[in-house]
């Protein structure tokens, strides 16, 4: 029997596959076109009747991505400005109170979308007895465009309103989701790469904190949020690829769908890092997003509240795929890289680079230079910033829980390691989907990881703890210890994993742009990236 629920905007039938109601494309804010285009969302009207909940919603606009195509990480639903809809797996509907998991995917504020195959909550929400929620929400220019006129526009605001569609998002959760068996009092909210960098943001939004009781991030970080100096300037940047002026608000407005994409591919060749480096992302306004995660997290304000977070051991060897200098790299090379990124405005510190290739090389002695330069973005971009977010909230929180994937990826002759987004099937237990045993394997060993991960997850949504019986000594995050779950081949607890790696970074500052630094009143080497 097809389930029918009851939401406060109307009658939704879903579907009925393998004990779990599915409720695909649900509008949880009113398209944000014509005179709403670039604005923040609003509430959906109210329909007659019942409305048939049975395919995903459009994607948000975006343009290709030959990283995600490559690593299966697309979706066969077309984009389209109209996107604003989640999709619901439960056990119910019912009167059964269950955890809720929210789940905000990646594609660096640029790509992807909730309907992604991998992304199929049923074998979670069967196993664990919650509520999955995937969500769409604005993208690119459409959603993280900062400009003056934007601002100062009826209604308008400075950037952020893909972050704004999220909170609506979990505003509908919070009012609707005791219809669909769920509890609004324990929300969990989840992501990965964007989707974990909008987790992170999400914790230094006022109206977004009592929404949520848990999070969880996976290799994603607080540091890719800006202040809105950094953003204005890649918003006048966007106006110029566009062939715009930057005050031009009828001319954004009229703009058509294809040339926005087409502005933002211009600007995003034009950066220095390229795929890896996000040209859109949330900012710090002072008003809706008050400040940088970090800085919330250190201040007490997520009190009560539970993080999950971890990277993967290889995370940036995705991105070796679109650097083919790298694998030719030596080590003059490497240094004039890492010059280029351990600076200090107007000159360049040579002081920095030489010690971190040092630090590096007792530690992985056996490592070939390209190997050496790809720990050292992932530790930069990734591992190190993440590990301070967890040390920020420590005497704040007490349920912070740290781990690092290690399971490789057996995609590209297995080059690419355990890198970005290859836990992702295990979390979700998809690994099974599609494309997915071409990225991450098969086999007993895989399953057994599979149902860790799952379990380990299931129990943090739960009950804010992550400990499994292969994890009972799993502790709380603390500096002094640093306790890690690794999961891999093999599950065990290690505290401080790969210590001299993270050390390496101890007196550099990282930051995503001179703005932030700025503000910090930093005056050593900046990571501009």
């Amino acid at each position: 029997m097809e389930p029918v629920v009851e939401t406060h905007c109307g009658r939704l039938r879903g579907i009925r596959s393998e004990g779990i109601s599915i409720f695909r494309g649900v509008p949880y804010a009113a398209p944000p076109v014509g005179a709403l285009r670039l604005l923040p969302c609003r509430e959906h009207e109210s329909w007659s009747g019942t409305r048939d909940a049975l395919e995903f919603g459009p994607a948000a606009l975006q343009g290709h991505s030959a990283l995600m195509e490559i690593t299966g990480w697309t979706s066969d639903h077309p984009p389209s400005e109209d996107c604003l809809s989640l999709n619901l797996f439960t056990p119910g509907p019912d009167t059964k109170k269950r955890p809720v998991f929210v789940w905000i995917h990646g594609g660096g504020f640029t790509n992807g979308t909730g309907s992604q195959s991998a992304y199929d909550g049923t074998l979670l929400s069967k196993k664990g007895d919650i509520v999955v929620v995937s969500l769409n929400y604005r993208l690119g220019a459409l959603g993280f465009l900062a400009l003056p006129c934007l601002q100062d526009r009826d209604g308008g605001t400075l950037g952020n309103l893909g972050l704004m569609d999220q909170v609506a998002a979990l505003r509908w959760i919070s009012t609707n989701i005791e219809r669909f068996g769920g509890d609004p009092s324990q929300v969990t909210i989840a992501g990965e790469s964007a989707g974990a960098t909008s987790v992170a943001a999400l914790m230094a939004v006022p109206e977004a904190r009592p929404l949520f009781a848990r999070a969880i991030l996976q290799s994603g970080h607080g540091g890719n949020t800006s202040y809105p100096e950094a953003m204005l300037e890649t918003g006048e940047r966007f106006m110029h690829e566009a062939g715009l002026a930057a005050s031009d608000l009828g001319g954004l407005m009229k703009l058509p769908a294809p040339e926005i994409l087409a502005a933002q591919e211009r600007l995003s060749a034009k950066n220095p890092d390229g795929d890896w480096c996000m040209t859109f992302q949330p900012v710090v306004d002072g008003a809706f997003m008050e400040t940088m995660p970090d800085e919330a997290l250190r201040a007490g304000h997520l009190a009560g509240k539970a993080i999950l977070a971890g990277t993967n051991l290889d995370e940036m060897k995705l991105f070796m795929l679109d650097d083919e200098k790298s694998f030719h790299l030596d080590e003059a090379g490497l240094l004039r890289r890492l010059d280029r990124i351990l600076q200090s405005p107007g000159f360049r510190n040579r002081d920095w680079s030489g010690p971190v290739l040092e630090r590096y090389r007792a530690a992985m002695p056996e490592a070939s230079i390209p190997d050496l330069w790809w720990a050292m973005e992932t530790d930069r971009r990734m591992r190190v910033p993440l590990l301070r977010m967890l040390e920020a909230a420590e005497g704040h929180l007490t349920n912070t829980f740290s781990f690092l994937f290690t399971w490789p990826s057996v995609a590209f002759g297995g080059i690419a390691g355990s890198c970005h987004s290859v836990e992702i099937p295990f979390v979700f237990g998809t690994l099974h989907n599609d494309w997915a045993p071409g990225l991450v394997g098969e086999g007993p060993a895989a399953d057994q990881l599979c149902d860790v991960i799952q379990r380990s997850w299931l129990a943090f949504v739960k009950t804010g703890t992550p400990r499994v019986p292969e994890l009972s000594e799993w502790e709380a995050y603390e500096a002094a210890t640093r306790s890690t779950a690794i999961l891999g081949a093999e599950c065990r607890i290690e505290n401080a994993p790969l210590e001299a790696r993270r050390a390496a970074w101890r007196d550099i500052e990282t930051g995503r742009d001179r703005w932030t630094l700025a503000r910090k009143g930093w005056s050593g080497p900046i990571d501009t990236a």
